[in-house]
């Protein structure tokens, strides 16, 4: 399943452009949809990645899972407590919500799932996904969140009341609010500005109702809580943004890897005791001249369109893909049928330069594979996405062509499939 099976009948362009950081979207699902859904992930498949997830992290793997009970609040916000598997029934019982955070670090097919919804929306920030089980009757309170949600319904119903205009548009935080009317910030802001004062909502919130194969998605700062009419499970993708500060930051490393004085950092210098300072000692302010002057040069020379800018965006965006399965992959023939594993996964980026020297990046989940420009003709037939017979590929001799279909075939890029498998997106003639 993809983020386009989700999203469906509305296209993942349409989504991105209307609605993605902009307005939320209820999308209710049809017959087909919903029994998709239900075969997709049911409470069995719950119970198994609840157990591996628990184990993992007990083994010190499984970075990010964690198993939480949510209480509703006697007084101010509610109470969470990490649990185990064991522990989920009775508390269910006992009234409590299950939070299971970054569940698709311990299933395949929602780490798939993840993975294919970052690269389909180019994200560049962390996307996850946690699943939310509640008993009748009981759900989240009021409180808005500091990343966007994409929530699936995949049992029961649940409804969600949410505000249909941000609360604060780039929330620092995630806000609950309590009780006694309050609106309280959780944690402490990152930086040096404190969290602004948040009005309670006013405005009344829209309610919907979710069913199974139902799809709710709500930008970052908007107001919700939710309450399930039964027995309710669901799927929620969550998209943290990256700061323009922290891509910049890698940027600038990527630019200045090579460089001895950017990697050796600031030197060490005194301070005069008993004065106030103007500014930093006279080294570090030298070496901070030279660095900046280094700094501008580049920057007077750089432009949107940047080759290096693009592959540090590319990086970001294929960041924790899963990695191709390499295999061994025998000799090609003209006659085999060769198709991309993931085509959500593969990209292309030229290369700086002009004509034969400029190159390509082939881009596959985190990696990058640097092909000469004369490649480009396969580059193209692997970015189609459908089958193709390995010597359809025109303007390359069939050697150079054999040789690159074969380091792909084995890096676990491309397969081998059969005519059933490729079906209509066969191209080429044998």
């Amino acid at each position: 399943m993809l983020l386009a099976d989700l999203l469906a009948p509305l296209s993942v362009a349409r989504f991105a452009s209307e609605h993605a950081d902009r307005k939320p979207l209820h999308l209710p699902a049809g017959a087909a949809k919903r029994r998709r859904v239900q075969a997709f992930f049911d409470r069995e498949r719950f119970a198994r990645a609840i157990a591996q997830g628990h184990a993992a992290t007990r083994g010190g793997s499984a970075e990010g899972f964690s198993l939480r009970a949510i209480f509703p609040p006697a007084h101010e916000g509610p109470v969470e407590i990490p649990i185990a598997p064991h522990q989920v029934d009775t508390l269910l019982g006992a009234g409590a919500s299950v939070c299971v955070h970054d569940i698709h670090r311990a299933d395949h097919a929602l780490a798939a799932l993840v993975s294919a919804a970052k690269h389909e929306l180019s994200c560049v920030g962390q996307v996850g996904m946690s699943c939310y089980v509640s008993p009748a009757g009981h759900g989240l309170t009021t409180h808005f969140d500091a990343q966007a949600v994409l929530t699936l319904q995949v049992e029961g119903a649940k409804v969600w009341r949410y505000s249909e205009e941000p609360a604060v548009s780039v929330p620092r935080a995630n806000a609950v609010l309590e009780a006694s009317g309050k609106v309280e910030w959780t944690g402490e802001p990152l930086g040096d500005l404190p969290f602004p004062e948040i009005a309670p909502p006013t405005a009344r919130m829209r309610e919907v109702e979710l069913t199974p194969g139902d799809v709710l998605y709500l930008p970052a700062g908007h107001w919700h809580e939710t309450l399930a009419g039964s027995p309710s499970m669901g799927l929620v993708l969550y998209f943290v943004p990256l700061s323009f500060s922290a891509f910049l930051e890698r940027w600038l490393w990527s630019c200045f890897e090579d460089n001895d004085a950017w990697i050796r950092g600031l030197p060490a210098s005194t301070i005069a005791p008993g004065r106030v300072m103007q500014g930093v000692p006279g080294p570090v302010a030298a070496y901070l001249a030279a660095r900046l002057d280094e700094l501008r040069a580049m920057l007077s020379e750089v432009d949107a369109g940047d080759v290096q800018l693009a592959r540090v965006w590319r990086r970001f965006v294929a960041q924790g893909s899963p990695a191709p399965a390499p295999v061994h992959a025998g000799p090609v023939r003209k006659g085999d049928l060769l198709r991309v594993v993931a085509p959500h996964l593969v990209s292309a980026l030229q290369g700086k330069g002009e004509g034969e020297g400029a190159g390509i990046h082939l881009c596959v989940g985190d990696r990058e594979i640097d092909l000469p420009a004369s490649f480009a003709p396969l580059v193209r037939e692997v970015l189609g996405g459908g089958a193709f017979r390995a010597g359809s590929i025109a303007g390359m001799a069939w050697k150079e062509a054999r040789e690159a279909l074969e380091v792909l075939l084995t890096e676990g890029v491309l397969e081998r499939v059969d005519a059933a498998q490729a079906g209509a997106g066969t191209t080429g003639s044998g």
